[in-house]
């Protein structure tokens, strides 16, 4: 038996169980205006093309849940969602107009692995988010129309 036969298969993540394991994290978790977390989730999802669609059901898994990158790869997200995971997460606790719009740039400059698809679920994140505003906190509130408008440049 060669070593290729005695190790498992790479498992990978579909659309399908990145759906399921986002429905399972975010699980009675509600954004700032009261409604579940999924929605919004959901509603990325479906903005994004299908190469996209994984890293959009898990874009606020880092920022919402304790889960690990570790365990995100041993569920099969690749290194370039996971990448791509990581220039989507940001510091929540930050209140910062300029913080948030240097994360968008971050977002908008990135090269390499997992940063078109980053884009991309920015740029759907900041439209639902835009579309069904939430208040982050206190009376700060992220300035997604002025993000909306870095990712358009690039």
């Amino acid at each position: 038996m060669s070593v290729a036969e005695e190790l498992p298969a790479a498992r990978t993540l579909d659309e399908d169980r990145a759906r399921a394991l986002a429905a399972r994290l975010h699980r009675g978790q509600r954004d700032g205006a009261g409604a579940p977390l999924i929605d919004h989730v959901a509603r990325v999802a479906a903005a994004v093309t299908a190469d996209a669609c994984v890293a959009a059901w898990l874009h606020e898994v880092f920022e919402y849940t304790p889960m690990s990158e570790e365990e995100l790869l041993d569920e099969g997200v690749s290194t370039g969602e996971l990448r791509a995971l990581r220039l989507l997460t940001r510091d929540r606790t930050s209140r910062s107009t300029a913080r948030y719009l240097g994360h968008v740039r971050l977002i908008a400059d990135a090269v390499g692995p997992g940063a078109d698809i980053a884009r991309r679920v920015k740029h759907a994140d900041l439209v639902d988010r835009a579309a069904h505003p939430t208040a982050a906190g206190g009376d700060w509130s992220p300035p997604y129309a002025l993000g909306l408008e870095i990712l358009r440049r690039y």
